[in-house]
C-alpha cells in the first residue's frame, strides 16, 4: 500500500503552480544579484520615499546588499507564498468539497483528521520545497557577480519565509472548513493578507498605522531582519504555535461539517425555481 496517498495527490494537484512559483523565484534571484553591482553606485544617492520605506524592512539603504536583496526580493516574493498557501488550502477543502472530490475521498475507509493532515502535509512540503531549491540561484549567481551578503544569511532569510507561508496556510484551511464555498473562504483569506501587509508596508510612513504594524504578521517574518540578525527562533515558534492552532481548529470543525450542505442549498433553490416555473401557464 502506497504511504501516504493522499499527501502525494495533494503535491501532484498543486505541483504545475509551485513550479510555475519556483520558476520565477529563481529568475528573480539571479536577476536581482545580476543587476546589483551596476546599480550600487547610482543607489548610494537614491531616497527611498517614505511611502517605500515599509519594503527596506529594518535595512537603513537600499544601496546595501540587505537593503536591495529585501526591496527586490524578501518584501514581495513572500506574497506569492502566501497564496499560494491559501489557494491551495482552499481548494482541498471548499474546492474539493464543491467538485464533490471530498465526498467520493470520504466514502473511503479513512478519517476526516488523517484526510486534512495529509493534505495539510502535502501543501506544507511544497512550500518548503519551493523556498530551499530557490536558494541554489543566489549561491551559483554569487560565483560570478560582486554581493557581499554570505550564502547562510541568504538561506536563513529564504527559510525564513517558510514559517509565515504555513501560518497563512492554516488560515485558508480554517476559511476552507468555515465558509459555505470557496469563493467566500478565498475573499476572507486574502482580505485579511491584504490588510496586514498593507498595514506592515505603509506603518513606517503613516504615523497612526506605526503601532498597528507590529500587529501585522509581516512585520514579524521581515526578511531584512532575518538577514541582518540571523534567524528568530522565538518568532518561528510563534508562527508554528499559531499554525498548529489554527490546523487544530480546522480539524475540530472539519469532523463536525456536513460535507454536502455547502452546495445542496443552490440545488435545491434551482430546483424549486423549476417547480415554479412548471406551474405557470
Amino acid at each position: 500500500m502506497t504511504r501516504l496517498p493522499i499527501t502525494r495527490k495533494t503535491m501532484h494537484d498543486h505541483s504545475s503552480a509551485a513550479i510555475a512559483i519556483l520558476l520565477t523565484m529563481i529568475a528573480v534571484a539571479v536577476l536581482d544579484l545580476s543587476i546589483y553591482p551596476s546599480y550600487h553606485a547610482s543607489l548610494k544617492d537614491f531616497e527611498i520615499p517614505d511611502a517605500l520605506k515599509g519594503f527596506l524592512g529594518g535595512a537603513t539603504s537600499i544601496a546595501t546588499p540587505v537593503g536591495f536583496l529585501t526591496a527586490e526580493f524578501f518584501s514581495w516574493v513572500p506574497l506569492m507564498l502566501v497564496a499560494f498557501a491559501i489557494v491551495a488550502a482552499t481548494s482541498t477543502t471548499a474546492g474539493d468539497e464543491a467538485s464533490g472530490a471530498l465526498d467520493l475521498l470520504l466514502a473511503q475507509p479513512v478519517a476526516r483528521r488523517r484526510v486534512l493532515a495529509e493534505k495539510v502535509l502535502g501543501i506544507a512540503a511544497l512550500i518548503a520545497a519551493m523556498c530551499l531549491l530557490s536558494f541554489p540561484a543566489f549561491m551559483v549567481t554569487k560565483l560570478f557577480v560582486d554581493f557581499d551578503l554570505s550564502n547562510v544569511k541568504i538561506l536563513t532569510a529564504v527559510v525564513n519565509m517558510i514559517p509565515i507561508s504555513w501560518m497563512f496556510l492554516g488560515l485558508g484551511l480554517l476559511a476552507g472548513v468555515i465558509f459555505p464555498t470557496r469563493a467566500s473562504a478565498l475573499t476572507v483569506a486574502f482580505g485579511l493578507m491584504i490588510a496586514a501587509y498593507v498595514i506592515f508596508t505603509l506603518g513606517s510612513a503613516v504615523e497612526a498605522l506605526s503601532s498597528v504594524r507590529m500587529a501585522s504578521p509581516f512585520y514579524w517574518a521581515d526578511g531584512s531582519h532575518a538577514l541582518l540578525h540571523g534567524l528568530p527562533w522565538e518568532r518561528v515558534l510563534v508562527f508554528l504555535g499559531i499554525s498548529a492552532a489554527e490546523l487544530v481548529a480546522a480539524a475540530l470543525i472539519f469532523e463536525r461539517r456536513d460535507i454536502m450542505s455547502s452546495h445542496t442549498w443552490p440545488k435545491r433553490l434551482t430546483w424549486a425555481r423549476r417547480q415554479v416555473q412548471a406551474t405557470r401557464p
